[in-house]
């Protein structure tokens, strides 16, 4: 698509008003500047001093603006608008020049506009021509010829011709000088660079060896005698009045008298005269100095020196009428900028200097805003000496709505050769955020001693040698180009490469993998040159440091360092990076590792009761350590009694010890054939310990017993009796509380033994844990040969045993061949009767296997040489497992 151009020229004779605009009176060449100042308003945009034309033999300034109008349906668009009023002949010239904004270079479109004619008045003889440069992101720069159309009340013809030279006049402010030979005059001043720009014009210096030269040669311009030295701050402010003002050179001599020598001058552009402010009199808030003007310090009056002068390139006041107005000059700074200060309406001089002035050209003469991006690198000053790595950013400064846009390419150059950039083949590629006006971006870091550059997007490139040799002085730079396709630059800044310390080499050697917690030996060898680098300081950080995980230490005759490391990191891979400073003689260097850490082994022990009871709470309790010794602290562990559907558990974290406890709030265990159960510990792991169990076995306390009414023996020549235990509960066994039901006996007949109502009964109880057994009967008769009768009447029995101790008894009614007998109390009482037989009352017996047990026999009857045994009322009870 061919970009939007046109060139419009409207002729209106003297005395005739311009069509559509009646307030602007009849034409006449008084008129001229105020028609043009009120058509650029008028058209849309704020409007701007800017370059002049050829006309008809004379040099004319137009007026820019940049309104919004609707070139295609996607509806308003941005267009650079240029107007020039003029007289010629018998009628007022209205040229107008326009351009799509997105397209053109503002300050190079329509500079060239030559409009000629030998009779002005004639209405067939107004030639013109222009050529102009479109560059755009998307397409290569093309060059075209702007069609030109004429109107006017009278029959006009135009037609184009080849490109004509301009008309001597004003050279504009961005050209170069035509007395230079070379970038900054540097054939004639050896050593010149530029240190900064505005709008095209280049401030430059010579600042080796950390001053400044800037008597490097003497020139006359403008054909004028006055010598001006290159490069002085007056060189700067005497080219700037030349350029922009079309005003000759003066005879300065010092800064400080600058504005007072130009205060009166012509500028020949516009035909107004320069105005001085400051100079020791009062000035208005309307009269502060603004961009374009020219300020010095040093003021004649005061005789401070030579004083100083520069360029206000930037003037941003707030309401209080402050700013901290920019400042472009020589020989002050390496840079080429600097300061002035407005407080409260109040000019203050340059830094260290007294007295100020300024002259301001009345009819503007500074050029519109470019709207290309200005750049500004940062993280490297001028004159700096790269020993190690920088990282370089840019960021774009001028406040214009396109130069606010982020960068959609931007280049580094050093020495004019691309060294980094966001495209383009063999560049390192930039990273991170683009370039734009809220903070730096596309970072990248050049390293001046490996020759490398590095960023986000790209691990390293290399950076030819000869782009930073040692003891020259190289020049960095960046450009940028924002999404209208408008490319800036930024200011070049100059840097060397100290020649000095030799690279270093630092090799990891040491363990690459250890278990959290468990200390290892991380060791590197140093050499510079192929040789050991000895009694040096390296140290070691495993990832990002912390306690335990940096150390230190001195190379040794073979340049290995070695410390120890205790990872406190979880488990996972990480680094192990080995850093050696550098001294005099050796650059810095470190290496970086790949490090595993593994989880550390640990060791889980119960350590609680080995006795557990039903019925009550079960406080359990283990120990967790790593490799068998440290306590871990802090870890949740599991605690299990029991199996299958019947396991219980309770959980605790360890404490400083690495112990835990915790409890079981009811114990409710089976009884198995071995009275135990098992108890488990359980550490399931972490990201820094492997999981461990502590198995253990407890015993569990529980109850035995057992009662019956009466049982005998008898086994006598002739004689046999045998009644089993009657009535008999049977071995009673058991952990849990329970009762038995075993039913009573009404009567016992036999030939020599004869009993009623016999019972038997046991039970067991928990809190505390108790077994109870008791028997009984109403009465029995005892009749074996040799003996007298024996008459038991009232009969029973009890034995209680509880982990603490068992106790027991009988009670009875006594006959003995039908006479009463008294009954003893005590236990293991003995009644002697004929034939040597033993009657015994309330016998206790221990219970074996029991840790408490007690049987009581209330009546044991042993006869016949012991061929009769018969026990009366029976209980046992016993605990067991009670510790």
């Amino acid at each position: 698509m061919t970009p939007f151009t046109n060139v419009a020229i409207t002729t209106v004779p003297f005395g005739r008003t311009l069509p559509g605009n009646p307030g602007l009176g009849a034409a006449s060449a008084a008129e001229a500047a105020h028609w043009q100042q009120q058509l650029a308003v008028a058209q849309g945009g704020v409007p701007h001093r800017t370059a002049s034309v050829s006309a008809f033999g004379q040099k004319a300034t137009g007026t820019y603006t940049r309104p919004r109008v609707s070139l295609d349906r996607s509806g308003p668009s941005a267009i650079d608008r240029y107007t020039w009023v003029l007289a010629a002949g018998n009628r007022l010239w209205v040229i107008r020049a326009e351009k799509d904004h997105r397209y053109a270079n503002a300050s190079t479109f329509a500079h060239d506009l030559v409009i000629s004619s030998p009779d002005p008045d004639a209405p067939t003889t107004m030639s013109s021509t222009l050529s102009t440069t479109f560059s755009t992101a998307a397409h290569p720069a093309a060059h075209a010829s702007a069609h030109t159309t004429a109107r006017t009340s009278a029959h006009t013809t135009t037609h184009t011709a080849a490109p004509e030279t301009a008309n001597a006049g004003v050279p504009g402010i961005g050209s170069t000088p035509s007395w230079w030979s070379g970038d900054c005059d540097a054939n004639h001043a050896p050593g010149e660079k530029m240190q900064n720009s505005w709008e095209g014009l280049e401030s430059c210096g010579n600042f080796s060896g950390g001053r400044s030269h800037g008597t490097e040669y003497t020139t006359y311009f403008g054909g004028s005698s006055a010598p001006v030295e290159e490069f002085q701050c007056v060189e700067l402010a005497t080219r700037y009045a030349y350029q922009a003002w079309g005003v000759p050179p003066q005879l300065v001599g010092h800064g400080y008298n600058f504005a007072n020598a130009y205060d009166g001058l012509t500028d020949r552009a516009s035909g107004r005269k320069l105005v001085m402010y400051g100079h020791g009199k009062p000035y208005t808030a309307a009269e502060l100095p603004q961009v374009g003007d020219v300020i010095s310090s040093g003021d004649v009056s005061a005789y401070n020196g030579d004083g100083h002068v520069g360029i206000v390139v930037s003037a941003a006041y707030d309401s209080s009428h402050s700013a901290t107005l920019k400042v472009m000059d020589e020989n002050f700074n390496p840079g080429g900028s600097n300061t002035i200060v407005v407080s409260n309406g109040v000019v203050h001089p340059f830094p260290h200097m007294v007295g100020v002035s300024w002259l301001h050209d009345p009819a503007g003469g500074t050029p519109p805003p470019s709207t290309a991006p200005s750049l500004t690198v940062h993280g490297i000053s001028n004159g700096q000496a790269l020993t190690g790595p920088v990282t370089l950013t840019a960021s774009v400064d001028n406040n214009t709505a396109d130069g606010k846009e982020n960068l959609s390419h931007e280049h580094y150059y050093i020495d004019g050769t691309v060294i980094a950039g966001t495209d383009g083949a063999g560049e390192g590629s930039l990273g991170g955020p683009p370039s734009g006006s809220t903070s730096p971006g596309y970072a990248w870091t050049l390293d001046p001693v490996k020759h490398t550059g590095s960023s986000a997007e790209v691990a390293s490139w290399t950076v030819p040698a000869n782009l930073l040799t040692p003891g020259v002085t190289h020049q960095i730079w960046a450009d940028g180009t924002n999404g209208a396709g408008e490319t800036g630059t930024s200011a070049k800044i100059g840097f060397t490469v100290p020649s000095g310390p030799e690279p270093s080499v630092l090799t990891y050697t040491g363990a690459r993998t250890a278990d959290y917690h468990d200390a290892f030996t991380a060791s590197a060898g140093l050499t510079g040159g192929g040789k050991p680098i000895t009694g040096a300081t390296v140290s070691f950080a495993l990832g990002d440091g912390g306690p335990g995980r940096t150390c230190s230490a001195t190379t040794d005759a073979n340049g290995s360092a070695n410390c120890r490391l205790t990872p406190g990191q979880a488990a996972g891979p990480t680094t192990l990076t080995a850093r050696y400073a550098g001294d005099d003689r050796t650059l810095p260097s470190h290496a970086t590792t790949a490090f595993t850490i593994t989880r550390e082994e640990t060791a889980l022990t119960y350590t609680g009761p080995n006795h557990l009871a039903d019925g009550g709470p079960a406080t359990l309790s283990g120990v967790l350590r790593e490799d068998g010794a440290e306590p871990v602290a802090g870890r949740p562990v599991t605690i299990v009694v029991g199996s299958g559907a019947a396991q219980q558990s309770c959980a605790g974290t360890t404490d400083g010890s690495g112990t835990v406890s915790c409890t079981v709030p009811t114990l409710n265990q089976p009884l198995n054939d071995t009275a135990t159960l098992p108890v488990t510990a359980t550490f399931a792991g972490d990201p820094f310990y492997r999981a461990s169990t502590g198995p253990a076995t407890a015993r569990l306390e529980y109850f035995t017993g057992r009662a019956f009414g009466l049982s005998a023996q008898v086994n006598a020549l002739l004689l046999s009796l045998n009644v089993p235990p009657t009535p008999d509960t049977g071995a009673i066994r058991t952990a849990q509380p329970s009762r038995t039901t075993t039913p009573c006996t009404a009567t016992v007949h036999t030939l020599l033994i004869n009993a009623a109502a016999l019972c038997a009964d046991g039970s067991t109880t928990w809190k505390p844990g108790t077994v109870t057994t008791t028997a009984s009967l109403q009465q029995t008769t005892i009749g074996l040969p040799g003996l007298p009768l024996i008459g038991l009447s009232g009969v029973t029995s009890t034995s209680v045993s509880t982990c603490t101790g068992s106790h027991g008894g009988a009670t009875m009614k006594l006959t003995v061949a039908g006479v009463p007998v008294t009954v003893p109390t005590a236990p293991n009482s003995v009644i002697k009767l004929a034939g040597g037989a033993e009657l015994i009352i309330n016998e206790q017996v221990p219970a074996p296997g029991a840790d408490h047990g007690l049987t009581v026999n209330a009546v044991h009857l042993v006869a016949l040489g012991g061929l009769a045994d018969v026990v009366v009322a029976s209980s046992t009870s016993g605990a067991h497992n009670c510790a």
